[in-house]
């Protein structure tokens, strides 16, 4: 179920991920919005019934963001997505 009260907008997670994209690798926004995008691919995926050859372009933003968190993070590691959170 969706919490993110974009329900039927499938374009949404693309905002997000633009938003995390565009984001300077210094800024204190930088977590939040990985986070945000994460969440929206997640929903999306779910909305789906689960993950669908159709949906690569999801995988391939969801590994681009676990990519540039792990940049941000100065341990290198990356958080567990949890959308719940």
């Amino acid at each position: 179920m969706r919490t993110d009260g974009q329900d039927g907008n499938s374009e949404h997670w693309r905002d997000l991920y633009s938003a995390a994209l565009v984001e300077e690798l210094s800024s204190d926004k930088l977590p939040q919005r990985i986070r945000d995008a994460q969440r929206a691919i997640v929903d999306e995926i779910e909305c789906a019934g689960g993950f669908q050859m159709k949906h690569q372009a999801l995988l391939d933003a969801l590994l681009v963001l676990l990519d540039l968190e792990k940049n941000h993070r100065p341990d290198g590691h990356t958080t567990q997505i949890n959308k719940s959170a």
